[in-house]
């Protein structure tokens, strides 16, 4: 009998031990923590909440670097920080990750303490990951991995997988003050397409996301909008679709990032770019001297100003800024920051918004500026079209082609063109050239008043006004009033086209007049 118990006390002892070994780790996780938390406390900083399954990250990272023995962010077997949360389904994007290793609690949070991104007043979360080589003698090495997290969101748990045709629908809650949640998503074709909220613009947001392109990776990114800094990355979240999910992510190549200047090293970015484009059969982009020039001026001001954002501390957006050193038109921008060019270019790409930026087929020019502060590199990266100059008369016929295709899917007859019609159109659209604005009355007359000075015969007339950086631009954008040109009792038309500066799309803007008449009125 007594040998029975002492069996069964060394099987009792064998079961409880490795649960003390994991609560003393996790013990010294929350230490971690607490410290932490009253260090930011005193330096009037939030306190941050612990995010379970980042820590869970952290800890396999810190078990697996005692265990190889190696000391380095990136696992040999599983990639980046970064990657393995993502992996993990951890939503809040990581601002920084550090690792210490020590031989007790004070002296690892001491290590810590020299690291000033420990002060980062954006974070909200942290994952605390430790590892002891031996539990009972903490002295013979303590193994941290910390990892700062910002959360934008709380998104509800979305799948590593799915089958090819199924319809995802992805729940959840943007935090205040952000808003207007949207998500681009990477197709397996490399194409982007964006996906509205289903429930608008309240706080909290739907959307449906159907994995229709047949198998391979879909990269969801969750975009919100700052109401100070302007748009910003809630998460990126992968999911394959009739695939497993790689566990480990590929080792990047290796690159020698030696450059000589910051010029250099956009030059770089610029190449990596037009790579891009010529493997998706794009047009390159051509360098243009004053999106450099702002490109610079915004990289710069991030890095000694110490913020990272679309709008600046002075409230400027990217077209702001254009505009203020005499650019005209839009621009879209991608800014990033980072320890490496190719690691940048990288992580826009595998972001669907910037890389929509990227690989948007109307872009022409692009202009990049690069900041290097001692350890990062700040990026921006401004794309605009350069509009050419057009046969207005081929355009006009363009346009009536496509009016009368319309027509013709509606089973009506093609609309007849009115010379009356024509002139007052053309007169509208360089009136609105004249006062940059997209308006039924410009140059102190209406559109209907323009045809009474011409003693047009229209009868009824419905008119609809056009802005656009192409034809294509354009033709998408009258798509909008197939309802009115499919009306039977439309007979005839005029179509106004003037290219002039606009400050939406810049030099050789296309505005655009379109009326549609009934017979006249006898």
């Amino acid at each position: 009998m007594r040998l029975i118990c002492l069996i069964s006390l060394i099987i009792s002892l064998a079961t409880v031990l490795p649960v003390q070994a994991q609560v003393s780790s996790r013990t010294a996780e929350f230490q971690v923590l607490n410290l932490l938390n009253q260090y930011r406390q005193r330096m009037k900083l939030s306190p941050l909440k612990l995010d379970r399954s980042a820590s869970d990250v952290a800890r396999l990272h810190s078990e697996e670097m005692a265990e190889r023995n190696f000391f380095d962010l990136r696992s040999p077997s599983r990639g980046s920080l970064e990657y393995q949360l993502s992996y993990h389904r951890v939503s809040g994007r990581i601002v920084n990750s550090l690792i210490v290793l020590d031989y007790s609690i004070p002296e690892v949070f001491s290590q810590l303490q020299k690291n000033p991104q420990l002060l980062d007043d954006s974070v909200t979360h942290a994952g605390v990951g430790v590892h002891m080589d031996d539990q009972s003698h903490p002295e013979k090495g303590i193994w941290l991995t910390l990892v700062y997290l910002e959360y934008l969101a709380e998104i509800k748990p979305v799948p590593r997988t799915v089958s090819p045709g199924e319809i995802l629908r992805l729940r959840g809650e943007i935090y205040a003050p952000y808003q207007r949640a949207r998500m681009p998503v990477t197709l397996p074709n490399g194409q982007v397409k964006t996906y509205p909220n289903l429930l608008g613009n309240r706080r909290g947001f739907l959307f449906e996301i159907p994995f229709s392109q047949g198998k391979g990776r879909y990269t969801l990114e969750l975009l919100v909008d700052d109401p100070q800094q302007g748009p910003r990355v809630a998460a990126i979240l992968p999911i394959y679709a009739g695939q497993a999910y790689p566990s480990a992510e590929p080792s990047p190549s290796p690159s020698q990032e030696q450059f000589s200047s910051t010029t250099e090293a956009a030059q770089r970015l610029f190449w990596l770019i037009n790579q891009e484009r010529q493997r998706h059969r794009l047009p390159v982009l051509q360098e243009d001297q004053l999106l450099e020039q702002v490109s610079w001026q915004h990289s710069e001001d991030m890095g000694k100003n110490k913020y990272f954002a679309h709008i600046s501390p002075k409230g400027e957006d990217p077209n702001e800024r254009f505009h203020r050193a005499g650019g005209k038109g839009q621009v879209g921008e991608n800014i990033a920051f980072d320890i490496s060019i190719e690691g940048a270019h990288r992580r826009l790409m595998n972001s669907p918004g910037h890389r929509a930026n990227i690989l948007d087929p109307r872009f022409t020019h692009l202009g990049i500026g690069v900041y290097f502060n001692g350890s990062h590199y700040y990026i921006t990266q401004l794309f605009r079209r350069k509009n050419l100059p057009l046969d207005s008369h081929a355009v006009s016929q363009s346009f009536m082609r496509w009016l009368n295709q319309q027509r013709t899917r509606s089973r009506l007859p093609a609309l007849q063109n009115d010379e009356r019609i024509h002139d007052a159109a053309l007169q509208h659209s360089q009136a609105m050239a004249r006062e940059n604005r997209l308006s039924y009355q410009v140059g102190g007359l209406s559109f209907n008043e323009r045809l009474q000075r011409l003693r047009a015969q229209t009868g009824e007339v419905n008119t609809i006004l056009v802005l656009a950086d192409s034809v294509e631009n354009a033709l998408e954008k009258l798509a909008k009033h197939k309802a009115i040109i499919a009306q039977k009792k439309f007979k005839k038309t005029g179509i106004g086209v003037f290219q002039a500066v606009s400050s939406d799309y810049g030099d050789n803007s296309l505005w655009i007049t379109i009326a549609v008449g009934t017979k006249p009125v006898s």
